[in-house]
């Protein structure tokens, strides 16, 4: 009976300390990253619309601002007249046990041929960015945002573009605005 009494004891430690173990585990999962967001554009756009509540009321190309992780919609009229509309979907990997996750930088570029996820080659590329931060080579003048989308009709898609990092992902799908006549 001692024998009996002693097995289930130390099953109940047992159990006890494996139960402490994975509580205090989930309780040590380190901060998520955070997500920041710039547009890029050589010509300024003649329009510009975001739905994302995190992009500011004036957009300065190359200016990066924090931004959370959802599924957007984008619309502008490039410098020579071509519009596009495009949804982008920003997912943040989430920090790991006794790990902060990394911070999630990306940029869109808005170019008279459709927006395109820019690509960073490496993290030394994005060496002195920080939050809200303006790089150096931005352009002064700034898009205002608007509200309303661009005029006409979404056309089919044309393409679609992904960045992924250790940070998280960004998916970007996209095509053409037609022109209500």
């Amino acid at each position: 009976m001692k024998k009996a009494i002693r097995s289930m004891v130390v099953r109940f430690g047992f159990a006890s300390l494996l139960l402490i173990g994975l509580l205090v585990s989930v309780g040590c999962k380190g901060k998520d990253g955070k997500s920041y967001q710039a547009y890029y554009w050589a010509s300024t756009p003649q329009y510009f619309s975001d739905s994302n509540p995190s992009t500011p009321s004036t957009v300065y190309s190359g200016s990066y601002y924090r931004t959370d992780s959802g599924t957007y919609y984008l619309g502008y009229i490039a410098w020579n007249g071509s519009a596009y509309y495009g949804y982008y979907t920003i997912t943040r990997n989430e920090g790991k046990t006794l790990q902060d996750g990394d911070d999630l930088w990306f940029e869109i570029d808005l170019l008279s041929t459709g927006p395109v996820l820019y690509k960073y080659t490496s993290a030394r590329s994005l060496d002195g960015h920080t939050d809200d931060s303006t790089p150096k080579d931005a352009q002064v003048t700034g898009v205002t945002l608007s509200k309303q989308m661009p005029q006409g009709t979404q056309g089919p898609e044309l393409g679609s573009d992904i960045y992924r990092s250790a940070a998280g992902t960004v998916e970007l799908h996209y095509g053409k605005i037609i022109p209500n006549n």
